[in-house]
């Protein structure tokens, strides 16, 4: 949660005509008061005062503290995993500072609702808001940004298995520069290493991984002696290939289940289809049944009158006396 606490103490300091934070009753106090909660772990109680900064900024027909307020809100909930609140929160104070003269919290509410689109597997959505936030940083000026969205907009392109476009991205994230973050860095290394794993190029994998766990790790102990690099290079390599092999089993595992899917999809259909066949033969099997029955029907009455009436006439002959002759053909 390091993140919303930083990002709700960034914006209650960041927010122009309250005075001082501390002031009671104000937007920037009811965001204070949600920071503290989250930094004890009571983040429904911070979820009840980010709304109560919400709520109050509305009242005091103030957009800009309103938008700042349904920001911080939607990372808070992007934070608790909760992304169909987060997107909605975001959305919301999107439209607001969209009505505001261009600022980089809007490109950050952009930022933001594209990590709620990746964690939601919408990746199509995710990319258009980075490009909304990356044009904004650039209408600003503001080049620090660049290397978190371009590293974000390399993992959309992951997820939706393009690989090379990911690469290209991934590789223009320069290592060697030291105003970009060693945990940017360190995960685009990472995801290079993914990329050349899925390739089978298991050596640049390896190399790839040993340079991400190298930026992530503790400078200051790396070099004491030769025989502690010696050390941390054999347990980094092992965790190195402990992760490379974590990554095929789980690799596998998906394959695998990808497979059932497919095959569960297709017997399924097949098991619909041979319903539909049996549906209609039954109902062809009872339509010949019911014609059949008809037709034995109307046959029958058919033939009874007939019979009867011939019946009827010759009992009548019988008792007319008739001759020999004619007694045989009656009879």
């Amino acid at each position: 949660m390091r993140s919303t606490f930083i990002a709700i103490l960034v914006l209650c300091s960041t927010f122009s005509g309250f005075g001082t934070v501390t002031e009671i009753d104000s937007t920037a106090y009811f965001l204070e008061i949600a920071q503290y909660n989250c930094s004890i772990n009571k983040y429904k109680k911070a979820l009840e005062f980010t709304q109560k900064a919400i709520d109050y900024s509305k009242a005091d027909n103030n957009p800009l503290a309103e938008a700042k307020s349904a920001l911080a809100l939607g990372i808070l909930y992007l934070d608790l995993q909760k992304f169909d609140d987060a997107t909605q929160a975001l959305i919301y104070s999107i439209s607001i500072f969209q009505k505001l003269p261009v600022s980089s919290d809007l490109a950050y509410a952009y930022y933001n609702l594209a990590l709620s689109n990746i964690r939601k597997e919408d990746y199509i959505r995710a990319e258009k808001n980075f490009k909304n936030a990356e044009r904004i940083y650039d209408v600003l000026d503001i080049q620090i940004a660049n290397p978190l969205l371009h590293l974000q907009e390399g993992i959309i392109y992951y997820g939706s298995g393009k690989t090379n476009e990911a690469a290209l991205i991934f590789r223009k994230i320069k290592i060697d520069d030291k105003e970009i973050s060693p945990v940017v860095k360190a995960e685009a290394l990472y995801y290079l290493g993914l990329i050349e794993f899925d390739q089978q190029r298991f050596n640049l994998a390896l190399n790839y991984t040993n340079r991400s766990l190298k930026l992530l790790g503790d400078k200051d102990h790396i070099e004491k002696d030769n025989l502690q690099q010696k050390k941390t290079g054999k347990f980094s390599k092992l965790i190195s290939l402990l992760a490379i092999a974590l990554i095929s089993i789980l690799s596998l595992l998906s394959l695998s289940l990808y497979k059932n899917n497919i095959i569960r999809t297709q017997s399924n259909l097949l098991l619909k289809e041979k319903n539909r066949e049996l549906q209609l033969a039954k109902e062809k099997a009872e339509k010949a049944s019911k014609a059949r029955s008809e037709f034995l029907s109307t046959v029958s009455h058919e033939l009874r009158t007939p019979l009867n009436a011939i019946n009827g006439l010759t009992h009548l002959l019988l008792k007319e006396d008739p001759k020999e002759s004619q007694l045989n053909y009656l009879h």
